[in-house]
């Protein structure tokens, strides 16, 4: 079934003087167009932009469409991409083609529902779509690109998941794969960080995805941080895992993260959190020790602070013989299974003796410098007496602590001490 979807959108630069489009309609102010970044088309800037959408999918004879014009119209209206009514005159087409073809493979049962499930039976469980992108610009030559994206079928299925027909193919990461590649190539990496707003799930994942092989440039690190501040499902969860694979570098991540160990009372996100903290390093010490020592926090997002403390190493051994103190048998046990790892040692539960190794050991280890210093409120102190003996300020010390009220703290409350 083939269709085809025309629409025309117009870039209004700030700036160059508010223009009515359409008929009679209040302009609405947006952001100043992006010029095309593909090669040879440096310094091109569209002002009026016909979209025309044309997508086709032999297998299916019902009509059948995926949302494509939808999220194209999305992704330049953040741009600075505003659609008008047809029939307006544009500067410049864009003209997108995909053909669609579900992929299938055969299983042996694992799906319970399934028409044969001793048997198994023949699933599209794949997909793949390929077409070009054009964009026609008077004075150049027609830029035309090939795309495509695929969604290979699987080794194993298991569970509900069991597509009979050609419509139930997973069509929707293949076609966002090709459309946010084309759009990329025409107006850059800034494609991807508008398109982790998205609302379709597909392309958030994909846009998220691609920000990976981007890296920290401008943009990318406050874009994945708003999947994971916002929940984005699945979108979010790779958010977080991309923050973790860059590593120091996403360390302005850590309260976004924390907050989603704190929340996640699904696995997936828990793990993701507590992945990407682990991976940001000793500049999340701090945090995850917060995490690890609140008793309000459910025992799982404890003990995922507490093994991400673990994976960190060396630097964090400070805090966790400070949590081998708590009164819950099974903190002090994913505890001492971090001390473990870290260092090779096997002290038990014992913080005494893990203190005393330690003090004996760490400059062997290369800390004190590198690690995180913790300091017992002993009676009589305040956080301005604390402050002058460590070389800090009161403000460093609350932030690091997340402390609510400075002239409230505890005898045996255990602080982490910021490097001044």
């Amino acid at each position: 079934m083939k269709r085809t979807i025309i629409l025309l959108v117009t870039l209004v630069a700030l700036g160059s003087g508010a223009v009515a489009c359409g008929r009679g309609r209040t302009p609405t102010p947006t952001p100043t167009p992006l010029p095309v970044q593909a090669p040879g088309w440096e310094g091109v800037t569209v002002h009026t932009l016909c979209l025309e959408v044309e997508q086709s999918y032999p297998q299916i004879e019902k009509e059948f469409s995926q949302p494509i014009a939808e999220a194209t119209q999305r992704i330049l209206a953040r741009l600075g991409l505003q659609v008008v009514a047809p029939g307006e005159a544009c500067d410049a087409t864009l003209s997108i083609s995909l053909t669609g073809q579900a992929l299938a493979a055969n299983y042996r049962g694992g799906v319970w529902w399934a028409k044969s499930l001793e048997a198994g039976g023949r699933f599209y469980t794949g997909a793949e779509v390929n077409g070009q992108m054009s964009l026609i610009f008077p004075g150049h030559e027609p830029l035309t690109l090939p795309i495509s994206g695929m969604v290979p079928t699987p080794d194993r299925i298991s569970g509900t998941y069991g597509p009979d027909t050609p419509a139930e193919a997973p069509f929707g990461y293949a076609w966002s794969k090709a459309l946010l590649d084309g759009l990329a190539h025409l107006w850059g990496y800034q494609v991807l960080i508008q398109a982790v707003e998205d609302n379709d799930v597909y392309v958030c994942l994909k846009a998220v995805r691609d920000l990976a092989e981007v890296g920290p440039e401008e943009g990318v690190l406050p874009a994945l941080i708003w999947a994971v501040e916002h929940e984005r499902g699945s979108c979010g969860i790779a958010a977080a895992r991309v923050l973790g694979d860059m590593g120091p570098e996403a360390k302005e991540a850590i309260p976004a993260l924390t907050q989603a160990l704190r929340g996640g009372k699904v696995a997936d996100w828990r793990e993701a959190a507590a992945y990407a903290l682990a991976k940001i390093g000793p500049e999340a010490v701090p945090a995850l020790f917060q995490v690890a020592e609140d008793h309000h926090n459910d025992i799982w997002v404890r003990c995922d602070a507490i093994d991400a403390l673990g994976d960190i190493g060396p630097e964090a051994v400070p805090v966790l013989i400070q949590i081998l103190r708590d009164d819950s048998d099974q903190i002090r046990m994913h505890a001492a299974g971090a001390l473990i790892d870290i260092t090779g040692q096997h002290f038990g539960h014992d913080a005494d003796r893990w203190q005393q190794w330690w003090e004996e050991q760490a400059p062997v280890m290369g800390t004190p410098s590198g690690g995180v210093i913790t300091y017992t409120v002993q009676a009589g102190d305040t956080l301005a007496k604390i402050a002058a003996e460590f070389g800090v300020t009161v403000e460093e010390i609350v932030e690091a602590n997340d402390i609510e009220d400075p002239s409230l703290i505890n005898v045996g409350q255990v602080l982490v001490i910021p490097k001044p």
